[in-house]
């Protein structure tokens, strides 16, 4: 998935690892793309809510959101592995 002159989509690719550990865990309940619009919209806000209220906490919320929706633990490894 691409957006014209966006240097954000690299994470975004198909074949990126987040993407890969993802489709192992829930292959029949997410597409990729739908995925990525996910993740690019929390970190979006998350990046709008810190500029727009000088708020580190929600940096902190978005991360764990994002770990959450790939099925991450906090420190950033897979669920029960």
């Amino acid at each position: 998935m691409s957006f014209p002159g966006s240097r954000r989509t690299s994470w975004l690719s198909r074949d990126s690892p987040l993407a890969g550990h993802a489709s192992s865990r829930r292959r029949r309940e997410w597409r990729p793309d739908q995925l990525a619009f996910e993740l690019n919209g929390i970190i979006l806000a998350a990046d709008a809510n810190f500029v727009l209220h000088d708020n580190p906490a929600v940096l902190d919320l978005a991360r764990q959101v994002v770990h959450r929706r790939l099925g991450l633990a906090s420190n950033g490894s897979a669920e029960g592995a």
